[in-house]
């Protein structure tokens, strides 16, 4: 799998499709579109297609501008509130009423508690949870980037700086940060083949939050799994590569420790259609996971 920078940082992009041989999605140049075939809702760029539809983009595809009352309800965001210390004194990190913190943690003693769990590993325990306020309508990109920036903003890791420490990014903000991107040339074939989403509900996927990560020098890992030569099924491909994603985030491998929380970022998956954060991997004794 190609790698950008610092693999201990990366973040991870993976979409699943069971149809296709297996490719890797790879670009050697930021201006051109990643080398593969078919189209995966966002996740899969069709070079030959200079504009997406419906399809790819969701019901709102052709709309030039998002309601008014919805953009007023993005600027203002969901409430928030700032988190009260263990010591008594006020952080400086703001809260909103969709994000949920220290949600990892509690995973893993979940975990660890469960008799039928053999081994667990999570991501890293700044990453939040953080779902659709009840005004919004089709974000899940955005709402996964925002995962991915919560643990950047917890681990101080590369790219922080864009965002500062107080809050997440909103979506609005996220839209003009992919728009300056596609500006600088990263993956400019993506407002091509959007006609923009400044001030949209189009749908984004794997090549917008992979624009993102360039812009901000977040090193990153993409890929891309399907049904091989073998006959191995893409999720089975899928469940290794997500194991070894987050062991390599442990400072050795101790098949004694039962769960252990990482250093890794949190993998954003894009599945046809919807995108999704994965936090971690669990293996049951009776070898599911």
């Amino acid at each position: 799998m190609p790698i950008s920078g610092n693999d201990t940082d990366a973040a991870l992009y993976l979409s699943v499709h069971a149809k296709k041989s297996p490719r890797i999605l790879h670009t050697d140049s930021d201006n051109e579109a990643p080398q593969y075939g078919g189209l995966i809702a966002r996740s899969v760029v069709d070079q030959k297609r200079q504009k997406l539809g419906r399809k790819e983009l969701g019901p709102y595809a052709f709309e030039r501008a998002m309601p008014r009352s919805l953009y007023i309800a993005l600027e203002r965001r969901a409430p928030a509130h700032r988190e009260l210390c263990r010591d008594g004194t006020l952080s400086t990190r703001i809260v909103g009423a969709n994000e949920t913190p220290r949600l990892i943690p509690v995973l893993s003693r979940l975990s660890a508690a469960d008799p039928t769990v053999s081994q667990a590993w999570y991501c890293h325990p700044s990453t939040f949870h953080i779902v659709k306020a009840k005004s919004e309508a089709g974000f899940c990109g955005y709402h996964n980037i925002q995962m991915l920036v919560s643990y950047m903003q917890g681990s101080r890791s590369a790219g922080s700086e864009w965002f500062g420490l107080e809050r997440t990014p909103g979506i609005l903000q996220l839209q003009d940060m992919i728009e300056q991107a596609w500006d600088l040339g990263y993956n400019k074939f993506g407002r091509d083949q959007t006609g923009g989403i400044r001030g949209t509900r189009k749908y984004i996927g794997t090549p917008e939050v992979e624009a993102l990560c360039k812009l901000v020098g977040m090193p990153y890992i993409s890929g891309r799994h399907a049904v091989s030569s073998d006959g191995r099924l893409a999720h089975e491909q899928l469940l290794d590569h997500i194991r070894d994603y987050f062991v390599s985030g442990t400072s050795s491998y101790y098949p004694t420790i039962a769960v252990a929380v990482t250093s890794k970022p949190p993998v954003y998956l894009q599945q046809p259609g919807h995108s999704l954060t994965v936090v971690g991997y669990e293996q049951r004794a009776d070898g599911s996971r």
